[in-house]
Order: structure tokens, then sequence, then C-alpha cells
């Protein structure tokens, strides 16, 4: 009898862990695909919404729906994240899911341009999801399994923007003409957005344990204990050294990515003889469903694989190195053969994803290891506002200046429809250099209070030199 009640104990012990983590995966799917399924149809959002009839123009309106949404989050995310080292993460992710629900029904039923701008800027004020689920994934995971924390947030981001833009694609402009659906066109993807947001919440408030503030609870997994005052202090004495290399590498990240994303649809539905491919929305979305099953298994079979042959920053390194070389080659799909496009473009969108996925996870795990673990919230809120910034000019710059190759009339290489996309290339190779001579070793590992503490007694016996020196020289 005792050992069928250790079996039954261990039995509801795994349940649960199973179940949080699929909690966890859920809210970070959730906010991901009402992020972004936007995407593929927000220019012709613009152009129902009356803002232009000339779809060359379509993108000097569309990059508004993704800028707004990331300045309010730039105002709010290093708040959030202090108030969730304090007061509790979980408490942070359910008022970032509440802001996924009836507000996204609300943009997908609004005429006004204007209006569906400050609704998504309504949206991100509260939302912090991302942020500091990165502070919480080394506490829900033991040691061994932060490769797995990051993927898992990597992936579902990753996964989201698939989805997302998927649903957005093959869901709008579905309903017929004397319906609610044909009244409102881009409602259907909203509403389903906003229903899995839903029970998302429930799914939080139930299965997901707290890691941090005074309401703390027991079953997380937590791979962290809690430091002392006096280890607290020290380490926040390294955070603006240690920490600066890695976020300036995620704001470069952050930029040329979230331009690709938004420039990728526009380019797709560009008329052929301007130098897109002429698709339609449920084509594009066809080709990101189709990358989000690869990014899958890349993220969750091959990348923990690959994490354990070589070093976290070195991954950094390589997947950046990728992204510029995948940004620039994109728009050479514009004259391939007719037998060879789609081929070629699944083949472009899946080493994107790839690329995008592990520079994302080696980074957010480098910053964490840049700090200690009770500033993780902050230092990834003071992150997320920062990428917030680079998400906001990002979508602005690069839908306005594609919009502007396709209309310029200047016929020279680098300036028609492959701009943004040398671009984006240019960044991510400035940034992978960065990361190369700033962005070492010395982040492979966390640091623990007990580093932290010794840099810090190091620092105030020579006037600030023993800081740098444990940062590396940074």
């Amino acid at each position: 009898m005792r050992l069928l009640a250790g079996r039954l104990e261990l039995l509801c012990h795994r349940l649960s862990r199973e179940l949080m983590i699929a909690t966890f995966a859920a809210a970070l799917l959730a906010n991901a695909i009402a992020i972004t399924n936007v995407f593929p149809y927000a220019p012709l959002m613009t152009e129902w919404q009356g803002m232009t009839d000339d779809r060359r123009e379509l993108g000097f309106y569309a990059g508004f729906f993704m800028a707004a949404y990331q300045i309010s989050q730039m105002l709010t995310s290093y708040h959030l994240g202090k108030l969730s080292d304090t007061h509790g993460r979980k408490r942070v992710i359910l008022l970032g899911l509440a802001t996924c629900t009836i507000p996204q029904v609300l943009f997908g039923l609004t005429r006004n341009f204007g209006v569906a701008c400050a609704i998504r800027f309504a949206m991100g004020l509260p939302n912090a999801i991302v942020g500091v689920s990165k502070a919480m994934g080394p506490e829900l995971f033991p040691a061994h399994q932060q490769v797995l924390a990051m993927s898992m947030i990597s992936g579902m981001w990753g996964l989201g923007n698939i989805v997302g833009p998927s649903l957005g694609g093959l869901l709008s402009e579905t309903g017929p003409a004397d319906s609610l659906l044909g009244d409102f066109p881009y409602l259907l993807p909203n509403a389903i957005c906003a229903a899995f947001a839903a029970v998302s919440m429930v799914a939080v408030a139930r299965w997901l344990p707290e890691t941090t503030g005074k309401h703390a609870e027991t079953t997380a997994t937590s791979s962290t204990t809690p430091a002392k005052p006096a280890e607290a202090a020290a380490a926040a004495v390294c955070l603006p050294r240690n920490a600066i290399p890695p976020l300036v590498g995620y704001f470069g990240l952050a930029f040329s990515a979230i331009m690709f994303d938004e420039i990728f649809p526009l380019f797709c539905v560009a008329p052929a003889a301007s130098g897109g491919l002429g698709l339609e929305t449920s084509s594009v979305g066809g080709v990101l469903t189709v990358a989000g099953v690869a990014l899958v298994i890349y993220m969750f079979v091959l990348l923990p694989r690959i994490s354990k042959r070589t070093t976290i920053s070195r991954l950094f390194h390589v997947s950046m190195a990728l992204c510029a070389v995948c940004y620039v080659a994109v728009p050479a799909l514009g004259a391939a053969p007719p037998a060879a496009k789609w081929p070629l473009l699944l083949l472009a969108v899946v080493l994107v994803r790839f690329a995008q996925a592990g520079a994302f996870t080696s980074i957010f795990i480098m910053i964490n290891n840049s700090v200690a673990a009770q500033q993780r919230g902050g230092v990834q809120g003071l992150a997320m506002a920062g990428a917030a910034f680079m998400r906001a000019s990002g979508p602005l710059i690069g839908s306005v200046s594609f919009a502007w190759s396709l209309t310029n009339g200047i016929d020279a290489p680098g300036l028609d429809v492959s701009f943004v996309f040398l671009l984006c290339g240019v960044c991510s190779a400035a940034t992978g250099a960065y990361a190369l001579a700033r962005i070492g070793g010395r982040y492979n590992a966390a640091l623990t209070p007990a580093r932290a503490a010794a840099a810090a007694e190091l620092a105030s016996a020579d006037g600030g030199g023993g800081a740098a020196a444990e940062g590396g020289g940074v």
C-alpha cells in the first residue's frame, strides 16, 4: 500500500508539473497570437477603413497598428517588471492576458483607423507577459533545463508569430456579405484570439504557481534561492555594466526581426510588377503555418540538442549571421521561376524562423545571466521597454520605407523592393559584429549572488575597476 501511495503521489506531482508547463506555454501563446494576428491583414484593414485606395501605399499606414502597441509597452514594461519582483509574476501575467480579451474583440469591430490604433495602444499598456515570463522561466525550471525554459518562451513567441498571422490570414474576410462577419471582416480572428486568452487566464489562475513576492507558492520548481539584502545590494552595483551588452544585442535583434515580420507580408501581397509576389493573404497564412510546424520541431527537438554542443554566446553569433543572410536573400524570390518560387519561399521563411528563434533564446538566457536572480524582473522589464521602442520604430520605418521603395520611381539597385530587406540585413550584421566584440563567454553562466558580491567588493576596493574586471572590461 505504501508503494502504491508513493506511486500515486509521484504521478500527481508529475501531472501537476505538466499542467504548470502547459499553462505557462498557453499564456505565452495566447499573448503572441493576440499581438501578431494583425500582421497579414493590417494592410487590407487600413484599406477597408478608407485610408487609401492604392495598394502600393498601404505600408504607410499598416505599421501604426504594431507601433501603437509597442509604444505603450515601452512606457510600462520596466515598471511592471519591477512590480513582478515584489508583488508576484503570476499577477502581472494575469493582467496582461486580460488585455488580450475584450480589447481584442473591440479592435476587430472598429471601422475607424484612429480608434483601432488607440485600442492597440491600450492593449499594450498593462501587458508585460513576455518580459515577466523570461524572469519566471528560470524559477519554474531546474538549472539544467534553462535552455528548455527559454526555448519555450522563444518557441511560443515564434509559434505565435506563425499561428497568429495564420489565423489572421485564413479567417479574415471569410464571412458572407450579409452577416456580422461580412460587416466586420476582421472580427473572427480577433474573437478567436480573445477566447483563447480568456481560457488561458483561467488556467493561469488555477495551475501556474507564484514564484516571487510575498505570495510565492512552494509548488514552483525554482532553481534559485532568495538572496540576502546585502547580496542584493551588491548585485545591484554590477547591473549597469554587466547587463548593457546583452541588452544592446537584444535591441538590435528585436529591431531587425520585427521590421522583417512587418514587411514580409507586404512583400508577399505587393504586385508582381513592383517586385513583390502578388499573393493573397490566405496564401501567406498557409506558408507561415507550414513554417510554424518546422519551428516547433526546431525549438523543442533540435535546439536543446544544439545547445549541448555549443555555448549560448556562440549560438547567438551564428544565429545573427544567418538572419542577416536570409533577410538579404528574400527579395530575390520575386525573380524566381514559378516552379521554384513556392519551395524557395518556404525554405526562406523556415530558415528565418530558425535563426530568429535561436537568437532570441540565447539572448534571453544571457540577459538573465547578467544579473542576480532577484533582479531578473526589473532587467527583463527594461529589456522589454527598449525592445518595445525598437518594435514600435521597426514597423513604422519598415512599412513606410517599403511603400517608398515601391513608389519612388528610382531605377537603382538597392533602392527597389529590396531596400528594407537590405536594411534588416545590415542591422543584423551590425548586431552580430557587436556581439562578437562585447557579448562573450562570461554570459554563458548565471551571475549568482556570490559572484555579484565578490565583484562589488573588488569595485569598492579599487574605485570601480573590479566591477569592470568581473564584467570582462565592459
